[in-house]
Order: structure tokens, then C-alpha cells, then sequence
């Protein structure tokens, strides 16, 4: 529901409940009183329940972000149905008090309230009840918007995924790639037999994963991490020591965390593709957690390119985790480094 409509949904709404309060007020005379008394009850009580119901649900939007990623579900629906009992309660007896407040020090109605029992039980009790439906109603509401939202999501998530995975597929295969991977290939088959058996092994390893990864959005990190393992021996038999290559990364994380395939692999493959590097000046790729996020790091000597870079494997990256988990992908250049932050995504 949009900002406007939802608005006028909740006036309308508060607009009937306070007509049905008044018809039932028999200090008021009927719906259509009309008296400067009604009208300021009317108008006061109609802003007090628009701001009651923005408050609750503000504040429970803000709590079901928080305690969603810290429990499990039925524990967070407990939590926040204790707390609108009391967020409801609360304000129902405020309601009381200022109606008592008001009609005493601006209508002098003292004898009609000294007999009225606090909380006033024809009054708060029927009110709690009704902001109780009201609630229900809000919380559907915004059950039905987030369902509309994932499954946009679920579809661009779809789109950028095949678009990646495109692109991703586009680069290894292209004529450019297969023609240096021959290369090394034919000048180590007949020298390094044994190299030459395990590069095969890997370029055929490489392309298995990226066929198979076409199955998930996520795969585990040691999935990604052992694809990768493959990706980089092929790029050290061609490049030989210019290229050093860590990874530092606990058991407990690779076997945890999800990430979007072929992500570490682009990443690697953009710092080779921009950056100048030989045996003295190795380029240095470093891959390492740091907190909530998996890092990739590599030193920084950019290319003077021929042609303007495209960032379309970065984009990619960045426009799927903002997708799937509403996550930045964060870029830093620090030290001579550049390094990119994914973050982690758990993964059953």
C-alpha cells in the first residue's frame, strides 16, 4: 500500500471508530452533537490514534528488523506481541487520562467523572480490543507488502543471476581466454606431462562449476573457494610467480556461509585484468574475513587501459547481495590496496 493511500486508509478507519466511541458517549448528544465539546474530542483523538498507530508501527517495523536476525522466528513473535500488549495498554490508559484531564480543565465535567472508576472500563477496555484489531490489520498489511516485495526481488534476483552467470561464462569462454589457455597448454604438454594432465584437470574442474553453479543462487564458501583453487592454479601456470595467493578463512565459515557463485572468482580475475604485475612486482591477492564480510584484497598498480573498463562484473556483484539480503557490497582503497567487502550470508 502507498504512503498516501495507507494514510487515508488509517483516517477513515480511526474516522468511524470515533464516531461509533461518540454514538455510545452519553455525555455527548448522539453522533451529531456538533458541540465545541465534540468537535475538540473529535479532532484531538482522531490526530492522538494517527500517531498511535504510526508510533506502533514504526517501532514494531524497527524491532522486527532487530530481533529477526538475532532469533528464531516464533521467539520474535513473542517478543513483539508482548511488546504491542503493553505498547496498547499504555496508550489506551493514556487516552483515559487525557480525556479526563481535558474534559475537567477545559469543559468543567469534575461531577461526571468523580464517579467513573479509573480505567474507565466502558472506555479502555472496548478501545484495547479495537487498537488490538487495528493492529492485526497493519501487521497484515505490511505482511502482504513484503510478500509483493520478495517476490520482485525473488524475479530481479533471477534476471541478475542469469546475467552474471552470462558474463561470468562469457569471459571464460571467449576466443581470448581459450586461445592463451592452448597456449600454455601446448607449451607444457610435451616439456610437463604431468602439469599439462593437472592443468586439464582444473580448466575441466572450472567449467564443471560454472555449468553446475547455474542451479543455485548460493553455493558454500568452500564451494567458491575450491572452484577458485582451480581458477588460480591455471592463472599461476601462465603467469608462474608473478601471482601470490592467500586465503584465511576458519573451517566454521566455509562450511557456514553462503556466497553468490563465480563472485571470488570475478573479483580475482578483475584485480589480474587491471592491474600491472611481473615476478619482482607480484600481484598479491589476499582473501580473508573480517567480521560480517569476506574480504578480497589485492595490491594496487592499475593499467593504463586501451579501452574504458566496464565494471560489469563488479555491478553485478554489488546489485545481487543488495537483492537477496538488502546488503552493500563495500569498495576500499587503502594502503595501495583495493579491496572489496562481500558480505557474509548464513547459509543451512
Amino acid at each position: 500500500m502507498k504512503t498516501g493511500k495507507k494514510y487515508v486508509f488509517r483516517f477513515m478507519l480511526i474516522f468511524v471508530l470515533q464516531i461509533i466511541m461518540k454514538a455510545f458517549d452519553q455525555s455527548f448528544n448522539g453522533v451529531f452533537d456538533f458541540s465545541f465539546r465534540w468537535i475538540f474530542f473529535f479532532s484531538a483523538f482522531t490526530v492522538y490514534w494517527m500517531l498511535v498507530w504510526e508510533g506502533a508501527s514504526k517501532s514494531m517495523n524497527y524491532l522486527e528488523k532487530h530481533y529477526d536476525k538475532k532469533y528464531k522466528t516464533r521467539n520474535v513473535i513473542f517478543i513483539l506481541s508482548g511488546y504491542i500488549i503493553v505498547y496498547l495498554a499504555i496508550t489506551n490508559l493514556l487516552y483515559d487520562v487525557l480525556f479526563r484531564l481535558w474534559d475537567i480543565s477545559l469543559f468543567s465535567m469534575e461531577e461526571t467523572w468523580e464517579s467513573v472508576p479509573f480505567p474507565h472500563p466502558d472506555m479502555v477496555y472496548p478501545l484495547f480490543i479495537i487498537s488490538f484489531l487495528i493492529f492485526v490489520a497493519d501487521r497484515f498489511n505490511r505482511f502482504m507488502v513484503l510478500v509483493n516485495r520478495a517476490e520482485l526481488i525473488s524475479t530481479k534476483l533471477k534476471q541478475e543471476n542469469i546475467q552474471t552467470k552470462y558474463e561470468a561464462l562469457k569471459n571464460q569462454v571467449d576466443p581470448h581466454f581459450f586461445f592463451n589457455s592452448l597456449s600454455v597448454l601446448s607449451s607444457i604438454v610435451e616439456t610437463q606431462p604431468e602439469i599439462a594432465s593437472k592443468y586439464i584437470y582444473n580448466l575441466s574442474k572450472l567449467y564443471r562449476y560454472i555449468l553446475d553453479s547455474k542451479k543455485s543462487n548460493l553455493v558454500f564458501l568452500y564451494q567458491e573457494l575450491d572452484f577458485l583453487d582451480s581458477y588460480i592454479f591455471l592463472m599461476k601456470i601462465r603467469h608462474k610467480d608473478a601471482i601470490k595467493f592467500s586465503v584465511n578463512i576458519n573451517e566454521t565459515t566455509k562450511q557456514k556461509t553462503g556466497i553468490h557463485p563465480i563472485s571470488l572468482q570475478l573479483l580475482v580475475e578483475n584485480a589480474i585484468k587491471h592491474n600491472s604485475f611481473k615476478k619482482d612486482k607480484p600481484l598479491i591477492v589476499d582473501i580473508y574475513e573480517e567480521k560480517e564480510f569476506i574480504c578480497v584484497s589485492n595490491t594496487l598498480r592499475r593499467k593504463n587501459l586501451l579501452y574504458p573498463t566496464t565494471k560489469v562484473g563488479l555491478e553485478n556483484i554489488k546489485k545481487r547481495y543488495l537483492l537477496h539480503d538488502n546488503k552493500n557490497v563495500e569498495l576500499v582503497e587503502v594502503d595501495g590496496k583495493f579491496v572489496v567487502k562481500i558480505p557474509k550470508i548464513k547459509k543451512k
